[in-house]
């Protein structure tokens, strides 16, 4: 995956793109779904449109910011300061790095504590930001 400053024109700043390879699109769309309590199990295959995706790509408007590794990019272009709030979705982020990580076998022996931990952690974050 890679972060850069986007190639836009507009007088508001040049966004942001983030490019991703056809396994980081599957990936993300695998995570997606565990996200949404569909869980798979075994070999699947991801396509995208009908075909398997090659490349795939993200492009963020000069109104919004990515943090990608703890760094800020923001919309407007390199001159511009990420706000406060940048340590926050960091730490959010990285919350739910954890609850993506948890095991499934974590899972399937019930120890919620964990999750209820991450849980609780991702809402006070977000409390904060508000």
């Amino acid at each position: 995956m890679k972060v850069k400053y986007g190639k836009g024109k507009t007088e508001y700043g040049p966004g942001v793109e983030i490019k991703l390879t056809g396994s980081e699109v599957a990936v993300a769309i695998y995570t997606y779904l565990a996200a949404h309590r569909v869980h798979i199990r075994g070999a699947a295959t991801i396509s995208v449109n009908g075909e398997l995706c090659k490349k795939g790509s993200i492009y963020v408007d000069p109104s919004g910011f990515v943090v990608a590794n703890g760094k800020g990019f923001s919309g407007r272009g390199e001159d511009v300061k990420i706000r406060d709030s940048v340590k926050v979705e960091r730490d959010l982020i990285n919350t739910l790095q954890d609850i993506l990580n948890l095991s499934f076998e974590d899972l399937e022996n019930g120890n919620y504590d964990d999750i209820k931990f991450l849980k609780d952690n991702a809402k006070r974050l977000l409390e904060d930001e508000n």
